[in-house]
């Protein structure tokens, strides 16, 4: 059962086909974890906006109906299009998007499943349990607060690239 439908760059920026190989690597890091829970995207694109580093859209038909799911992530800086995002920062992202999959809002059952996507990925590959941002605490909504940053995640190193 594929995971994925169709993948989609944005073919006028810098290292087009850089940008795919990554997106296509990112997914093919979370399959697994994909497989498991049965989410199927039917297209993941790149996506370069500076206030957002992913979004999940629900293409919908004219009657209403829903026809297909869009995750879009951000793969370069925004601050310059030439330097793509760390991947660390790119699979927390398509994890969060893969938890919109089941959960709509960001409540603490979202909070929750995403942590689970988190503790699968870094036991798939090893990883200690500090490869992610840990959470200091938690506001009101379960909207956990990072402590960390992406390029300072421990771990990375371990997991396997193959551009």
């Amino acid at each position: 059962m594929p995971t994925i439908g169709s993948y989609s760059i944005m073919r006028d920026m810098p290292h087009a086909s850089r940008a795919l190989r990554l997106l296509q690597h990112v997914a093919h890091l979370v399959k697994p974890i994909m497989r498991r829970h049965g989410y199927y995207i039917p297209r993941l694109e790149e996506f370069y906006r500076q206030d957002f580093l992913g979004l999940t859209e629900s293409v919908v038909s004219y009657r209403g109906v829903k026809t297909v799911t869009v995750v879009k992530l951000t793969l370069r800086d925004h601050r310059d299009p030439y330097r793509f995002q760390p991947i660390g920062q790119i699979i927390e992202t398509f994890l969060h998007e893969l938890t919109h999959q089941r959960f709509g809002p960001h409540d603490k059952r979202f909070w929750r499943q995403q942590q689970i996507h988190r503790d699968e990925f870094a036991h798939m590959y090893g990883l200690p349990d500090g490869w992610n941002v840990q959470y200091e605490d938690h506001d009101g909504n379960g909207r956990p607060k990072y402590s960390g940053r992406y390029e300072n995640w421990p771990g990375w190193s371990q997991v396997p690239f193959l551009y």
